[in-house]
């Protein structure tokens, strides 16, 4: 422009791709729980995955890239936290998987949703697709005052992986069981292959 202040605009749009990366690369409150979408009603949280992620990009069914359900515990516990600032969630329990969660060539967008019935809070994983909720996954958090001790597990419910390896009976090497895993249509890539 050859005076001050010109109202035309020469930049490049953006794809929509483009335009998802930088909506999720803006102030993130997590890395799995992008933005606090809560009202006086109802607590939820939004995230956008574009299938570039690396917990996307490692963990392959078939041909398709499937959030993992180590995921969905990560985005409960986060939103549980993120949702009080005098109570930590202690233990996520009752958790259950419904539909796996499959991000395709456009961004995807997940909510989770927290809320109280009876005492009890609940979380649910969500894909809204023209209209219609489809719950993912969903289970319920027990939350501790923030002054309580850590550890409030009963003995029972303790768990020695130790002891659990002793009274095995067969071993088998990672590589042969992520070669049985490939077989099988699981096709971990190197994050996911945490086996010894």
């Amino acid at each position: 422009p050859t005076y001050p202040f010109a109202k035309e605009r020469y930049w490049i749009p953006l794809s929509g791709h483009q335009q998802a990366v930088n909506a999720t690369s803006v102030t993130q409150l997590h890395p799995l729980v992008h933005e606090n979408n809560s009202s006086f009603t109802q607590q939820r949280f939004k995230s956008i995955f574009t299938g570039e992620e690396f917990f996307l990009n490692d963990h392959i069914v078939g041909t398709n890239k499937i959030l993992p359900a180590v995921a969905y515990i990560e985005m409960f516990r986060a939103a549980a936290s993120l949702s009080s600032d005098e109570f930590e969630p202690f233990k996520l329990y009752n958790l259950t998987w419904l539909k796996p969660i499959t991000i395709g060539e456009k961004p995807e967008q997940i909510l989770v949703e927290l809320s109280v019935e009876e005492d009890e809070f609940n979380l649910k994983a969500i894909v809204e697709n023209n209209g219609e909720q489809t719950v993912h996954a969903q289970g319920q958090c027990l939350y501790l005052d923030s002054d309580a001790t850590v550890n409030k597990l009963a003995p029972e419910e303790l768990i020695f992986i130790d002891e659990i390896s002793q009274r095995l009976e067969k071993h088998a090497h990672s590589s042969e069981i992520y070669r049985l895993f490939h077989r099988k249509g699981l096709n971990l890539q190197a994050s996911f292959q945490g086996l010894e």
